[in-house]
């Protein structure tokens, strides 16, 4: 998978952010539009509830109170107690008092109009009204409606209020309220008929309450919705959609939505005679959210133009950025790979005065640091051995001196005086240094370290200042080699040179030693002081070992023993090795 860049993935983010900034708005906005319509419908159909619950109050009072009446008058219990109902004296007892509120009697604007009225016997059989009467219309329509009215006999309640559907099958009919009021006998104490007037519910509420709320209503009986304000499409849907909702047990579920015709609709549906022994007739109140998908739909739409907007605010914000971020750090990336090279003249172009151009300045004063200590370092390893350089800026070096086992070399030409007599002095350095850097390289490849040239001789260590367990062999070896490098000069040098060599082997002070202002790093001691005088023991191409190096090398290294020497600086003859 390829890795991304700083500046793609600074993109990223900001992108990911204002993007995630746009749904979040969206997603809140939409739900807070919604919360807030259903809420106001809920309040809206409520407030209509209200509404129509007091005008029914106030509607149906009189003619609850003048029903109680006649249930209770005299000559109506007198009428209904004989075994032969006399329906013209029953009849004719309340027509006077219930005509004024019928269709036939005189109009009064302040009253509403009974449309039917009539007497039910105990056992809820309708009582036909005498003809002669003038109710033969109102009649009619009472018979129509008593298949409702009879339903309320076996109710516990003296007057109730029922809601039957208009006659035929017009859903824009108006469906009735019905004052059902029972006639008890006071002396028996027994239902000897009922008192049932009904009267068109008014639609001019509903129309009223529409322009108000733009809550269209209805009312459901049974499976049909009657209305003159809720669309003639939305009808059947509509009821189908309550109907089988109250059916499941939800008397007072408030929140459906119905879709017809691709538009969503929000119902709201609430029972009006619950506890009535009448079918339980429900208020239904409709609201098309068409007018609410279109807010929502534009204020989406501004939104995602706004979103987009910022987005590509912050797309051009973000590259502005990404390029001032990533322009710094992809010098620092370079300038720290020419700095892996030790190229540390690249310097990094300071382009501000924040966190980064500080980074910047930072960056190129240890750059500078770095090319001093390169130049220090370079400097100590021209004056001083390279491993000792490098232990001493690494500061494992203790300064005063310690106690070392080492094993030291010395390497000498024969007859350097004579032969470098008649040379230029430039010959004679060109000819030393080809011959000490041929030398060195035998010292390092073997593991040991140059501590000084001293004219025409080299002395090198090994156990110092770092050390191995086969610090003897090593040197042992170094010699051999040094002899086999300076036959291979010969062979192609214009003037031909043989060394002598010693080798010693024993604890020594290894140490940085000389002055304040300069110091060098050497070891001292008698093991040194014999190395150098077998070295000047030694003839042409050979090497002498003292006896703790022969003791080291092991039995398998031929050596050849020597008779013991007389060394200047030593009383006693010393033990020689040759090594073959």
């Amino acid at each position: 998978m390829p890795t991304l860049s700083f500046r793609i993935k600074l993109v990223l983010a900001m992108m990911f952010i204002v993007a995630g900034v746009t749904a979040t708005t969206l997603f809140l906005t939409s739900r807070k539009i919604n919360t807030t319509y259903q809420d106001l419908f809920e309040r809206q159909f409520e407030a209509q509830i209200e509404t129509f619950t007091e005008a029914q109050e106030l509607r149906l009072e009189p003619f609850s109170a003048l029903s109680k009446l006649i249930a209770q008058s005299p000559r109506v219990i007198a009428a209904l107690r004989s075994t032969n109902i006399d329906a013209a004296l029953l009849y004719s007892n309340s027509v006077p008092d219930l005509q004024a509120y019928t269709d036939e009697g005189p109009r009064s604007p302040r009253q509403p109009r009974a449309s039917y009225w009539g007497f039910l016997d105990a056992r809820g059989r309708t009582i036909q009204p005498p003809r002669g009467l003038g109710l033969s219309e109102s009649g009619k329509r009472f018979q129509e409606q008593m298949t409702f009215a009879r339903l309320a006999m076996s109710s516990k309640d003296k007057q109730e209020i029922g809601y039957t559907p208009p006659p035929g099958k017009d859903h824009r009919g108006q469906p009735h309220e019905v004052i059902f009021t029972k006639i008890i006998d006071p002396q028996a104490k027994k239902v000897l008929g009922a008192l049932v007037v009904g009267f068109p519910l008014p639609d001019q509420e509903q129309r009223a309450l529409v322009k108000v709320s733009r809550i269209a209503t209805g009312i459901l009986i049974g499976t049909n919705i009657f209305s003159k304000t809720i669309p003639a499409e939305l009808l059947k849907p509509v009821a189908d959609l309550v109907a089988a909702d109250v059916k499941h047990g939800q008397h007072a579920h408030r929140d459906l939505t119905v879709k017809v015709g691709g538009v969503p609709h929000r119902v709201f549906y609430t029972p009006m005679n619950e506890e009535s022994e009448f079918p339980t007739a429900y208020q239904v109140g409709l609201f098309s959210l068409r007018e609410v998908f279109e807010q929502e739909a534009d204020l989406q739409t501004k939104v995602l133009a706004f979103g987009a907007a910022m987005l590509l605010a912050a797309l051009v914000l973000s590259l502005i950025l990404a390029n001032g971020f990533a322009l710094p750090l992809q010098m620092l990336v370079r300038a720290t790979e020419e700095i892996q090279r030790e190229n540390y003249d690249f310097k990094v172009p300071v382009r501000s005065r924040d966190e980064l151009g500080k980074l910047a300045e930072s960056f190129n004063r240890m750059a500078d640091g770095l090319a001093l200590r390169d130049k220090y370092f370079n400097v100590l390893s021209m004056v001083a051995d390279k491993d000792v350089a490098d232990e001493l800026l690494k500061g494992r070096i203790a300064l005063g001196g310690e106690l070392r086992e080492v094993t030291i070399l010395f390497c000498d030409i024969r007859g350097f005086s004579a032969l470098t007599q008649a040379m230029p002095p430039q010959e004679v350095i060109a000819l030393l240094n080809e011959h000490m850097t041929a030398l060195t390289e035998v010292v390092h490849a073997n593991g040991g370290v140059v501590d000084k040239f001293m004219g025409d001789n080299l002395m090198a260590l090994f156990g110092a200042p770092k050390s191995t367990p086969r610090d003897a062999v090593n040197a042992a070896r170094c010699a051999q080699q040094m002899l086999a490098e300076r036959t291979r000069l010969n062979a192609g040098a214009k003037h031909q040179i043989a060394v002598g060599i010693g080798i010693a082997t024993g604890t020594v002070v290894a140490g940085c030693m000389g002055s304040k202002e300069r110091v060098d790093y050497t070891v001292l001691g008698e093991r040194v002081n014999l190395g150098a005088r077998l070295c000047t023991h030694a003839g042409p191409m050979e090497i002498l070992l003292d006896d703790a190096t022969r003791a080291k090398l092991g039995e398998q290294t031929a050596v050849e023993q020597l008779p013991a020497l007389r060394l200047k600086g030593f009383t006693d003859p010393v033990p020689a090795w040759r090594l073959g």
